[in-house]
């Protein structure tokens, strides 16, 4: 019984621990609803992964609305699509793991219809990942690691000072 406590307590925290929490929140009126813009990561940076989602207020039931990306010179990204349920929350839409390309101003436009809600974002520079240096050292120490194995083997078996092998 204890067992299965412990289990249900730690399996509850990681599920707990999964669920991304919004830092960004962004209210658009369309057709006549609101609907609540969330993001992941604030403020956006090019080429990094973000959740975004959609909650329109009453849900998500008879509603459709189209989305689209636009670049900072105006043309389009992709193409106008439904927006997707969010794979973690099926009550709402939304997209998981989304990363704009390049840096700039873009706009998010929502429609029904003929009405369309827009929303200015601002990418900034794509971040920095880490030095060069400290990538290198840490992909050789898997080839260190083999190599020190193999003199410790050909040192433990000392293949020419053995009387077999002088004779063979």
């Amino acid at each position: 019984m204890r067992r299965w406590l412990i289990a249900l307590l730690i399996s509850s925290l990681c599920g707990v621990g999964l669920a991304a929490p919004l830092k960004h929140t962004q209210q658009l009126e369309l057709d006549g609803f609101q609907i609540t813009v969330g993001f992941t990561e604030w403020p956006l940076q090019a080429e990094r992964s973000l959740d975004m989602t959609f909650n329109p207020e009453g849900g998500i039931a008879g509603k459709a609305v189209l989305a689209r990306f636009v670049k900072p010179d105006g043309t389009q990204w992709g193409e106008a699509r439904p927006l997707p349920r969010f794979p973690r929350d099926r009550t709402m839409w939304g997209y998981d793991s989304a990363a704009l390309p390049i840096e700039g101003n873009w706009r998010l436009e929502l429609s029904v219809g003929n009405q369309k809600a827009m929303l200015p974002l601002t990418v900034l520079e794509r971040p920095a990942g880490p030095p060069g240096n400290l990538i290198t050292a840490l992909a050789m120490i898997p080839v260190l690691a083999v190599f020190m194995l193999a003199l410790r083997a050909w040192l433990r078996v000392k293949p020419l000072r053995q009387l077999e092998s002088k004779n063979w």
